[in-house]
This record gives C-alpha cells, structure tokens and sequence, in this order.
C-alpha cells in the first residue's frame, strides 16, 4: 500500500498547486443547508498528543489506536491505522490567502464559503461537495469534499479554519470501495475520525504556552511539611513519611460545543 500512498501524496501536492486536470465539479449549494454541529462527545476518541507544531502554536492528536507518520511534502503530521496506509489524516498549517480575518468565526465564515469556492473552482478541483461551515467541538471549520487520482480513486474531505492569523487544514484521505461516483459509503465509514482530530485541535498565539488539557488534575504542590529536614552535623539524615496522596490524573474532558446557534444541529 505504500506506493498507492505515495501516488495518492504526489496527487495531493500537485492538486494544492492548483494543476489538477479533473474538471468534473459539482454544483455550489443556492442555499447553505442547516448548520453541522458536532460536539467533541459525539465524535471518536483522541490519543496522546503530538509535541508542539506550527512554532508551538498547534497541538493534535490521533485517533485512538492510530499512530502518527513522518512530516510530508504538504503537511505537518499524519496519521494512520497501524497495518494499513489508508485512510489517512493529515494536518497543515499556513497563513491564511491575503484579506482573511485573523479568525473563522460565525460572522465571517459564510463570506469565507465563497472565497474558499472560487478558489477550488479557479483550480479545477474534482469537487464532490462544495464549502460548508460546521461547527466540531467549540471550533468552526469549512468543509468541503473532493476526489483525487492515485493508482485507485480517492476521497479528500477537507476541514479548514483560521486562528490567530494562522489556516489550519485537516484532510481525511479515504479509498472509494466502490464505483468512483459512490464516494459517500467509504467517506462516511471513516469521516469522523477526521471531524475527531479538528475538533480535539489545540491552538493558541505565538510564544503563549498551551495549557494541558481541560480535566488533567494539575500536580500537587509539596508541603511545607514535607521536606526532609536537615539533619545535624554527625547524625543520620531522617525524613518524615509522607501520609497525603496525590490527585490521580483523570481523562482529557470532553470538550462541549459552543454556544452559539445558527441553525438547529443535523448529523451528515
């Protein structure tokens, strides 16, 4: 499977340079549907994370059980199952095209829809869906869904969003079972493990530390009773036992969705 990756990946990089030959596009929505909304509990689990990305600004991590790959041409970090190259995700980060906001938000994001769609048109992506905004965990995104060529036909499903200045871009790469035009079966059995990695993403400004994920029991802080003392010149050195335990470190908390509404939630 890993020369399939690597045509897959080789298509992908051409693609983003805007030199795709597909022109099969669907039609832009008229009317943007009722808002997708995601909260982080309805969504797959997460691993570890991975160390600090993007000048420390992003942290991501994987689906349960799967296990990151080496940073590649057009992305940060990957990950996959851990006997098969597909499906695959991939994280990205890069400014933002020239006149964004500094941050997706519910206000900008249906004028961000359009520009995105004017950019897959003018680079004759091999759309399957055009953009939407979704909201997954407290974060907005703008999805859209695209085929690619490798040695076997593909499905991207592309989640982006702006924060602080910086585009952040979590693609779910799955291989169509079936006919090429019965891509919605495979992405479907596999894309929320993509919804599961945007809305787990961690992101802040440069130089801020990210502070440890919401639910971790921070570690206890020693008492003044419980240094050893200092034993005297010519005696033993003795320390009291200490009878405190510390606080277990619970799971990461799940984060809930945000507030804001829009449109009443539906699930894709």
């Amino acid at each position: 499977m890993n020369w399939e990756w690597q045509a897959i990946s080789l298509a992908l990089a051409v693609a983003a340079l805007g030199c795709t030959g597909g022109t099969t596009r669907a039609v832009p929505p008229a009317k943007l549907p009722t808002l997708i909304r995601r909260p982080v509990s309805d969504l797959p689990k997460v691993g570890k994370y991975e160390p600090p990305l993007d000048g420390s600004r992003l942290e991501v991590a994987p689906p349960e059980g799967w296990i990151a790959t080496n940073k590649g041409q057009t992305f940060l970090v990957g990950f996959k199952t851990k006997d098969r190259d597909l499906p695959r995700i991939t994280v990205n980060a890069e400014d933002p095209p020239p006149g964004c906001s500094r941050d997706l938000t519910k206000e900008n994001a249906d004028s961000l829809v359009a520009r995105f769609d004017d950019d897959l048109n003018k680079a004759k992506k091999m759309v399957k869906e055009y953009s939407l905004p979704v909201v997954l965990g407290d974060t907005w995104f703008i999805r859209h869904v695209r085929q690619v060529k490798g040695r076997s036909p593909c499905v991207v499903q592309s989640l982006q969003t702006i924060k602080n200045g910086r585009m952040y871009t979590v693609e779910l790469i799955v291989e169509i079972d079936a006919e090429a035009s019965e891509y919605k079966q495979s992405l479907r059995d596999q894309r929320d493990f993509g919804y599961a990695v945007a809305a787990n993403m961690r992101l802040t400004v440069p130089g801020a530390k990210l502070a440890p994920p919401k639910g971790t029991a921070p570690s206890p802080a020693p008492s003044a009773g419980s240094k050893a003392a200092e034993s005297k010149s010519g005696e033993p050195k003795t320390t009291k036992p200490s009878t405190g335990e510390a606080a277990p470190a619970s799971k990461s908390a799940e984060i809930k969705a945000g507030d804001a509404k829009t449109a009443k939630p539906v699930t894709p």
